[in-house]
């Protein structure tokens, strides 16, 4: 089960980092970035690039059958860290829309079933 787990996240991410790098504009309006300038969309292309490589270096390791443990507990980090950003805009910005909480709450959900596929893993 951990390895269908760190290969969902690293099929998701490969994606989400392609959408962000080739549709740039695309991910700017689904972020909700209004008419982004060029700087914007150089930023996006490379901070989304690299969640690209993220994701198939991910991948790799799940197809490889490297220890898939560590792995998954680099992505519950990860994800618990882009929900304590949320909730920390949250705090600073002001409530959000619909969603913002329905990802915190999927990004709480992901974790903690990523942490129960690590604890229950036969070592």
């Amino acid at each position: 089960m951990l390895k269908l787990y760190n290969g969902a996240n690293g099929l998701f991410y490969s994606l989400y980092g392609l959408w962000g790098l080739i549709l740039p504009h695309r991910l700017a309006a689904f972020l909700g970035i209004e008419t982004p300038s060029t700087l914007a969309l150089h930023q996006i292309r490379a901070l989304w690039a690299g969640i690209f490589a993220m994701g198939v270096l991910i991948l790799w390791f799940t197809v490889k059958r490297l220890e898939q443990g560590g792995l998954a507990l680099c992505l519950v980090l990860v994800t618990l860290a882009l929900a304590t950003g949320r909730i920390i805009g949250m705090a600073f910005d002001g409530s959000g829309i619909q969603q913002t909480y329905m990802e915190t709450g999927f990004e709480i959900f992901w974790a903690g079933l990523g942490f129960l596929l690590y604890k229950s893993r036969k070592v």
